[in-house]
This record gives structure tokens, C-alpha cells and sequence, in this order.
């Protein structure tokens, strides 16, 4: 459920009462197209979210001054206008809205597209435009914040009654702008630790390849034969050939007597 009042005198209700129950909420400005252009106004709430991150892990002190500053601005300009909805990553099922004559953008918004309206009407505003009427006076603050908490207890109560018949359908509480620094941190430390385990990979595969390349060939085993070794145009004497020839040297055996 989306709270809706920028009334001054109601910005402070819907605004406690939103957060008491974890429900998005808009107390300063209503930006036209914030329902049917719900997809630009995401864009712009990222925008905002980045900036928070980069102030606070201190980017912001790292910038020159006025760029800086620019984005200073920027950002308190987003926090002012969408702060509020910084967790609503899509269209509410139904709004509360406290004033329908000066909200009159956001209810017709919400009966384009369907949206459940339960307001406060008072005698100056339309009850055929809404869907859920709460009789009541819109301008008067104490008015405003029990219209307020009575909404924010009936939702406080319809969470508790939805996890008791559906534990796994219970919702997972949103981070705080220092728990997402911190988790973008880790993050970033998981990143640079895998690629320095990757470039220290890289590392030994080239190494190994260098001292493989730099490494003297290894020698051809000698697969020559006698045959091959001996000189060309000439055999070899078998053995019987060199024992007859060696008889015949011995000077007592078949040479001439004096």
C-alpha cells in the first residue's frame, strides 16, 4: 500500500506511519506519472540509489568541488521527491491517500490503472472517485494521524495474519543505504580477488610455456645399421673369408723352403 499526502500538516503522519508499517510512501510532491509512468520513475529512483552509494563509500570527497556539489543537489532533490518510494519495485496493490481534492492527480491515476483507493473524504471532495470511503476531516492533524495509524496497524496486522498461513511468502526486510555500501563493498573485494586468482593462472600457463619453448630439443635415438655405417662401395668380409686370409700369413704354412 502506497501513503500518499503532501499536505503539511500531514507529512509527518504519513511519513511515520509508512516507515512504522514498511510501506512506501510520497509527503512532499506529488510528480505526475508516478503510477502510469512507473517505469521512468524507477530509472530515477536507481539514479538516486547510485548517488547514495557513492556518497557513502566517499566518492563524493574524490570528485572536484563542484561536481560534487552538483551532485549533492541532485541527490537531495531525489531523497525529497522519491525517498519514499526507494523500495517499491513495482505498482502498489491499493493507496491510502488523506486529502483526494489535493491528490486529485494521484486518484486519477489510480482509477486508470485499477488501483484500489481507500482515503478520507471530507465534505469538499468527490466519494464516487474512491473505493474504500473513511468519513473524516482531512485538514485537521490529529485527524490525520489516527486516520494514519489505523492504516498502518490494519497492515501491520494483514502481514502478520499472510506469514502465519504463508511462511515462505514472507517479505525479507530492505536494506539500509549503509548495509547496500557494504554489500557492493564485499562485492567489489570478491571481484578483485577472482580476477587477481585468474591473472595469477595466466601467470604460471605463460611461465610453463616459456620454459617449454626456451628448452633445447630433445636428441634423435642412432637408428644407422652396420650396413649404413660401413663405406660406399664396399661390403663387409664375413667371418670365414677373414680366418682363411689370416692362415695363409702364418710363414710355416704353404710357402716355399729354402
Amino acid at each position: 500500500m502506497l501513503f500518499i499526502g503532501t499536505k503539511k500538516q500531514a507529512q509527518d503522519s504519513i511519513q511515520g506511519f509508512a516507515e512504522k508499517c514498511g510501506m512506501p510512501y510520497i509527503n512532499q510532491r506529488w510528480l505526475g506519472g508516478m503510477l502510469t509512468n512507473f517505469e521512468t520513475m524507477s530509472k530515477r529512483v536507481s539514479k538516486m540509489k547510485n548517488l547514495q552509494l557513492m556518497r557513502a563509500s566517499g566518492e563524493f570527497d574524490l570528485m572536484p568541488k563542484k561536481e560534487a556539489l552538483l551532485h549533492a543537489r541532485e541527490l537531495a532533490k531525489l531523497e525529497r521527491n522519491l525517498g519514499g518510494i526507494r523500495n517499491l519495485e513495482r505498482l502498489p496493490d491499493a493507496v491510502f491517500i488523506l486529502d483526494t481534492k489535493k491528490e486529485d492527480i494521484a486518484v486519477t491515476e489510480a482509477n486508470k490503472l485499477g488501483i484500489s483507493v481507500v482515503a478520507v473524504v471530507d465534505t469538499n471532495c468527490d466519494p464516487d472517485l474512491i473505493d474504500y470511503v473513511i468519513p473524516g476531516n482531512d485538514d485537521a492533524i490529529r485527524a490525520g494521524d489516527l486516520m494514519c495509524r489505523v492504516i498502518s496497524d490494519a497492515v501491520i496486522e494483514g502481514k502478520l495474519m499472510r506469514s502465519k498461513m504463508h511462511p515462505e511468502a514472507a517479505e525479507a526486510r530492505p536494506r539500509t543505504i549503509e548495509e547496500e555500501a557494504a554489500h557492493e563493498q564485499r562485492q567489489a573485494e570478491a571481484r578483485a580477488q577472482a580476477a587477481a586468482a585468474a591473472a595469477e593462472r595466466e601467470a604460471r600457463v605463460a611461465a610453463a610455456k616459456a620454459t617449454a619453448s626456451q628448452a633445447p630439443p630433445a636428441e634423435a635415438p642412432d637408428t644407422t645399421t652396420p650396413e649404413s655405417a660401413s663405406p660406399s662401395g664396399s661390403t663387409p668380409e664375413s667371418p670365414h673369408v677373414q680366418d682363411a686370409q689370416g692362415e695363409g700369413d702364418h710363414p710355416g704354412d704353404g710357402g716355399e723352403s729354402d
